[in-house]
């Protein structure tokens, strides 16, 4: 599917993202993701948390927020989330990278979080569109600011790439536990866990509700379309690369620089998915780390530890870190 394709219709205490260690691989461990509370914006310069419109190319609205930093502009940065994640689960973290000086959007894309319009069974929205039509609409608002032009990819966001020629804006990409999803790529027990996930369990979750429930592992409903599509990509060999048309020569071909980062705990990013995924970036441009949880003074980190309160001492401060020297080498004078 390319990315003018239109959108086309198509138990409590559990959770499907079982893993070899027997916890859930995707959804925080807490069963949500996360708020925010006000202590973590009262740190430093933190100048304005402003909600923000973005309108995607096919006129849909969407809910995004703007972190404003209180002094000089070090970058503009777009946080592409990881797929069906609300953007407040990276409310923290965002906060954090502008008291630092980096000037933040943060996006719910179409069906989830505060962009949800209706009821989500009703939302017609595949993944293809999340990327091209909603994360296409806030890298537009990227390239509209002065350069640099950064982001940061949590999973899905850094396979954005590969599938809307926006992408090509951005100057720097830090993602972390980004991938290719086949399920052929998970280990142990767990690879065939995950094929019963998306081959049986999801489409018949769809059948029967209209939609993927929140309780069902994501901590978040999502729309139908979405994880249809998301579901035959992860059973296929080559994921998005074996569906959305050009994805090889976006990858190939995409001129920023990019840092990946990796942990060896993490049931839904393994080093071999990583690296599949790495693969497919032009090597001259790529960095990837594969860190294991003690590295970072951790027992555990997994798909989504990055973001959440542990990162802070060494994790953020690195992503920071990399942000910065961009910043510094690709500022317009430099």
């Amino acid at each position: 599917m390319a990315c003018n394709s239109p959108p086309t219709r198509g138990i409590r205490g559990t959770s499907l993202w079982v893993t070899s260690r027997g916890g859930c691989a995707f959804m925080p461990p807490d069963g949500r993701w996360g708020g925010f509370v006000a202590s973590d914006a009262q740190q430093g310069g933190m100048s304005d948390i402003t909600p923000f419109a973005l309108t995607a190319s096919d006129g849909r609205t969407l809910s995004a927020t703007l972190f404003e930093p209180a002094g000089p502009v070090v970058a503009n940065v777009v946080l592409l989330g990881a797929w069906a994640v609300p953007q407040r689960f990276y409310r923290r973290f965002a906060t954090w990278l502008c008291e630092r000086g980096f000037r933040i959007l943060t996006f719910d894309v179409r069906g989830i979080g505060e962009s949800l319009q209706g009821s989500v069974r009703d939302e017609l929205a595949t993944t293809t569109d999340w990327a091209c039509l909603d994360h296409g609409a806030a890298l537009t608002w990227l390239a509209e600011q002065p350069g640099p032009h950064l982001a940061v990819g949590h999973s899905f966001g850094g396979q954005v790439p590969g599938i809307t020629d926006q992408a090509t804006c951005i100057d720097g990409l830090y993602t972390v536990g980004s991938q290719l999803g086949y399920w052929g790529h998970f280990e142990g027990l767990n690879r065939h866990k995950m094929r019963v996930i998306f081959t049986v369990l999801m489409p018949a979750m769809i059948r029967v509700f209209g939609y993927l429930p929140r309780w069902a592992g994501l901590g978040e409903d999502v729309p139908p379309n979405a994880l249809l599509e998301w579901a035959k990509w992860l059973r296929s060999p080559g994921y998005l690369l074996d569906h959305v048309a050009g994805a090889h020569e976006r990858f190939a071909s995409w001129p920023g620089k990019i840092q990946m980062v990796g942990f060896t705990d993490d049931d839904f990013a393994p080093p071999d998915a990583v690296a599949m995924l790495a693969s497919c970036y032009s090597p001259d441009r790529l960095t990837v780390q594969t860190r294991m949880p003690a590295e970072v003074g951790q027992s555990k980190v997994g798909h989504v530890g990055f973001f959440r309160s542990l990162g802070r001492a060494e994790l953020w401060p690195e992503c920071a870190a990399q942000l910065q020297s961009w910043a510094g080498e690709m500022a317009p004078d430099a």
